[in-house]
């Protein structure tokens, strides 16, 4: 991934909007949707650059499995685990 590593979780509860960004810089070319409202960001090279979970306190189950997903990738990212998955 360009632009470094590094990932910003920002929550808006008037909206009730948790959006997780992956890659901070990036130009987003391309959004899916799924049938819960969350949407996908993907850049020029399809990579995942930002997920926003609509409806985020009513999904908790959705933002503790992406959790699990970005320690995952923070341990193969950076080669040891994070703080969040070495505490399971």
């Amino acid at each position: 991934m360009g632009g470094g590593v590094g990932v910003r979780l920002s929550y808006e509860p008037t909206t009730d909007i948790l959006t997780v960004t992956l890659q901070e810089e990036a130009d987003i070319a391309d959004m899916a949707e799924d049938t819960a409202g969350t949407v996908f960001a993907y850049d020029a090279e399809g990579q995942l650059v930002l997920i926003a979970i609509a409806d985020a306190s009513r999904n908790l189950d959705k933002i503790r499995d992406i959790e699990r997903i970005v320690s995952r990738l923070a341990q193969r990212i950076l080669g040891h685990p994070d703080a969040t998955e070495a505490g399971r």
